[in-house]
């Protein structure tokens, strides 16, 4: 096995139209081999990911996140945790829907375990992660 270490960045947010009760975010993530960071060919490496989600109204008025600001970072969050456990698994597509989070997908209502004042703006930190290569 081998161990890669690569660069994560969401370098994008955008809040999608209104067509169902849920508030919908799409995310861009780049992703480029560590040891390409800052060389010549990083910008022609790095690859391009755009992941969708949401957030049912009343699962969002449950955590209490009555702000966009807010609902845009426990989304981001959601997204970025995904990002990479798709990228351990080999498996993130080009192009991704996440499953939405809506409250009858969680019975017994706990509070979200993102805190949004504890997350950064999307686009303004990178992540190293490392996965396995077989």
């Amino acid at each position: 096995m081998i161990i890669k270490k690569l660069r994560l960045n969401c370098y994008e947010s955008r809040l999608l139209p209104k067509t169902t009760s849920a508030t919908e975010y799409e995310f861009r993530f780049s992703v480029v081999d560590y040891s390409l960071v800052g060389k010549p060919k990083e910008k022609y490496e790095t690859k391009h990911y755009i992941v969708k989600t949401g957030i049912g109204e009343l699962l969002a008025k449950i955590w209490k996140l009555n702000r966009l600001e807010d609902i845009e970072k426990v989304l981001y969050e959601y997204s970025k945790l995904n990002v990479i456990e798709k990228l351990k698994r080999l498996t993130l597509k080009e192009r991704e829907e996440l499953e939405y989070l809506f409250a009858y997908k969680y019975q017994n209502f706990r509070p979200s375990k993102f805190d949004p004042s504890r997350i950064p703006e999307p686009g303004q930190r990178s992540f190293d992660i490392e996965i396995m290569i077989k």
